[in-house]
């Protein structure tokens, strides 16, 4: 025991200095519209309204700005952190950096349960440390980070109350569960297990009463989240995740392309690395060499995967071929195969278990080589010069200004930086009529990088000056709308 928490302490230091150059960096990269979203929700909480309920996005025009998508249980918990700390993006980082460990923690207190091996155990919640995706967004705002910690250990203490037949165990690994998809809805997929198993001890008859009770008890938290969603959905308009396949086809070349893009290249160098899969392949082959689907636990991994299966299926082309971290509900079946692979070779000759180490051991190499360059300030996967300029570009207008921004096709990025609210437009478009209206509700100033915006007539009439340019970005005073003077 005193080995396996010194292994874990020397994980967890190791992984803080891989990260440590990043900690203090700004949002940038890959998915850093969903950093930005995030992030511009923790601060709208800190600075507005810390009512759970009440969550904001920037790009509100005069409006409220409510953003009622995940319950915002994450982005509430940083904001509540931020009146002790200050607000300090470093500070949202390190929060997801311990949803991190404790998300690789609940892992590997899942495998142990399900395979009765510490080193297997090990084995997978290094694997997760060191998933380059995973490693990637383990510092990053979002959401997904604090729902997959959350599920995985509601189903770790799922799998540990039934084996002990511990009902405060089933509440609380039920209450972790329901926190989990409340806070990203996908992974309400994971409720496939735990149902299995209810359905089955009813069918078989076995102890019905206290099936049925233990069911409830373990079901109950799920109105919390069912609660949400009842009310949010239907506000959403034309979601790709709730609509699915069905409200969002495309050709079934795509679409296979999509499959095939994820199964040999997502799955091997984003969600395991590839250092990690001879091992995944090992443990594969290891599952129906050894039997393991003989197991009694087996029927529940399999409907569980089967249900994330149709689940993928359905994504599909929500998922694409660009979305890693919608595959965060497949982690444990990633990493399972891999620990049954350590299981089985550890207990082989030497050289056998020299490989298991080797590969383990280039699992952070790995990671780093493929993942370093992603926070890359040069390169921050938005106009670079709405960052090199951020301070003065947030101090060029009045804190409290309404602007018009853009070209910023995520809606997110460019106000976050900004740090302003307002509206936004993408690919050279703004119509003329909109901007009138926005005049007129208040917006005050433009910050563009579209030179053939700019040159529009009917959009150049409604600029007052150009107060300045900071690189490719200009920024013009608009002029007053008269109904917007009447209104003040």
């Amino acid at each position: 025991m005193q080995l396996q928490r010194g292994v874990w302490i020397a994980l967890f230091l190791l992984s803080l200095g891989m990260h440590w150059q990043h900690l203090r960096k700004d949002l940038i990269s890959i998915h850093v519209w969903r950093q930005t979203q995030t992030q511009a929700t923790v601060r709208a909480f800190y600075e507005e309204d810390m009512h759970i309920l009440h969550p904001r996005r920037d790009e509100r025009g005069d409006g409220d700005g409510l953003f009622l998508m995940e319950f915002p249980l994450m982005q509430w918990t940083v904001a509540a952190i931020w009146h002790l700390t200050g607000p300090q993006l470093w500070v949202s980082r390190m929060f997801m950096f311990l949803c991190y460990c404790l998300a690789a923690l609940a892992l590997s207190k899942l495998i142990r349960l399900l395979t009765g091996s510490e080193w297997a155990a090990l084995a997978a919640g290094w694997g997760l440390l060191f998933s380059p995706a995973f490693y990637y967004h383990g510092i990053n705002p979002m959401p997904d980070n604090l729902a997959l910690c959350l599920s995985l250990w509601g189903l770790a203490w799922f799998v540990q109350a039934i084996q002990e037949r511990s009902r405060p165990l089933l509440l609380l690994g039920g209450c972790a569960l329901a926190l989990g998809v409340a806070c990203k809805l996908p992974f309400i997929v994971w409720y496939a297990a735990p149902a299995w198993y209810f359905m089955q001890r009813l069918w078989n008859k076995d102890r019905v009463p206290s099936a049925w009770a233990e069911g409830i008890l373990f079901v109950l938290p799920f109105l919390i989240p069912a609660a949400w969603y009842a009310w949010v959905i239907p506000q959403w308009q034309a979601d790709v995740i709730t609509q699915g396949i069905i409200g969002n086809w495309e050709s079934l070349q795509n679409t296979f392309g999509y499959i095939g893009h994820n199964l040999v290249s997502t799955l091997p160098e984003l969600l395991m690395g590839w250092a990690l899969l001879p091992l995944f392949l090992a443990g594969i082959y290891f599952f129906f060499r050894r039997k393991y689907y003989r197991h009694l636990k087996f029927p529940l991994l399999a409907v569980w995967f089967l249900a994330l299966v149709a689940f993928y299926m359905y994504e599909t082309n929500a998922i694409r071929d660009d979305h890693d971290y919608y595959f965060y509900p497949f982690y444990p079946f990633v990493f399972f195969p891999i620990a049954l692979a350590v299981k089985e070779l550890a207990g082989m000759s030497g050289m056998w278990r020299n490989v298991v180490i080797s590969m383990i051991l280039l699992a952070p190499l790995n990671t780093h080589l493929r993942m370093h360059q992603r926070w890359n300030p040069e390169n921050p996967g938005f106009n670079a010069d709405v960052l090199r300029h951020k301070p003065a570009l947030q101090k060029a207008v009045p804190a409290d200004a309404l602007v018009v921004a853009g070209n910023d096709v995520s809606h997110f990025i460019w106000l976050y930086h900004l740090d302003k609210k307002g509206w936004c437009f993408e690919k050279d478009g703004l119509a003329a009529d909109s901007l009138r209206s926005w005049r007129t509700r208040g917006a005050a100033y433009l910050y563009s990088d579209s030179r053939k915006l700019e040159r529009r007539p009917d959009i150049a009439v409604q600029f007052d000056r150009l107060v300045d340019t900071f690189g490719t970005v200009h920024l013009y005073a608009l002029k007053p709308s008269s109904a917007a003077q009447v209104l003040r």
